[in-house]
């Protein structure tokens, strides 16, 4: 499913930028990305495909548990 959302979100590309500020396959916002515990000073780690997927996955848990789907 995560491959889906990345596609969805940045086409598969690690370094996407929006006009907005959301960064990397899964288009993670700043404050977001540091609440997932993310870095997004140099090294960014919404640009790392792992670091990336694992937050993502860790906040997908979060929004199902907080909406039941």
């Amino acid at each position: 499913m995560l491959v889906w959302l990345a596609e969805a979100e940045s086409s598969l590309n690690p370094n996407a930028r929006s006009p907005v500020g959301a960064k990397g396959l899964f288009q993670f916002m700043p404050d977001t990305a540091k609440a997932m515990g993310l870095s997004t000073f140099l090294p960014d780690d919404r640009t790392d495909p792992e670091k990336s997927a694992r937050a993502a996955a860790r906040y997908l848990l979060q929004l199902h548990g907080r909406f039941g789907n």
